[in-house]
C-alpha cells in the first residue's frame, strides 16, 4: 500500500506527539522513582524512540522530503556532557565529605583489624568509589 501525503504527514504528525508525550512522562518518572526504575525506564524509552524514528519516521520522510523536520537534516553533533554548576558543587561537597569519613575510619581503626572489621574489600573499594565519583565530577561522561 502506498500512502498519500495526507496520511504520512498525519503519521508524522501522530508519532511526533507520542514522542513528545513519552519524554514527558519519562520526566516524571525521573522526578518520582527511584533511580532503577529510572534507568529501566530510560532504556525502554530509548528502544520506543529509536524504534518510531528508524521503523516509522525515516521511511516515511524519505518517501516524502518535504515534511521531514529540518532539525532532522541537520549534521548530527556529538554532545559534550557538561555538569550544572549546583551538581558539580554538590557532589565535591560530597566528595569531600565521604574523604573525611574515610580519612576519619583509616585513623580510628587500624590497617590490621580492617578484615576483622569491615566486610568485603572493605575501605579501598570505597576509595575506589570515590576516585571514580571525583573524576566523573572533573570529567562528566554519558556513560
Amino acid at each position: 500500500m502506498e500512502l498519500s501525503l495526507q496520511t504520512a504527514e498525519e503519521l508524522s504528525r501522530r508519532f511526533k506527539a507520542a514522542s513528545e508525550s513519552c519524554e514527558l512522562s519519562l520526566r516524571e518518572v525521573m522526578a518520582h522513582q527511584s533511580l532503577g526504575e529510572v534507568k529501566v525506564c530510560g532504556d525502554l524509552v530509548a528502544n520506543f524512540m529509536g524504534n518510531v524514528y528508524s521503523n516509522v519516521l525515516r521511511p516515511i520522510w524519505r518517501a516524502f522530503p518535504g515534511i521531514e523536520p529540518e532539525f532532522m537534516k541537520e549534521a548530527y553533533v556529538e554532545p559534550v556532557a557538561e555538569l550544572a554548576p549546583e551538581a558539580k558543587a554538590a557532589l565535591q561537597s560530597f566528595a569531600a565529605e565521604a574523604a573525611a569519613a574515610l580519612s576519619y575510619a583509616r585513623q580510628m581503626v587500624p590497617e590490621s583489624q580492617h578484615r576483622s572489621t569491615f566486610t568485603f574489600d572493605g575501605l579501598p573499594e570505597i576509595e575506589e568509589a570515590l576516585r571514580a565519583i571525583e573524576a566523573f565530577t572533573e570529567q562528566p561522561r554519558f556513560r
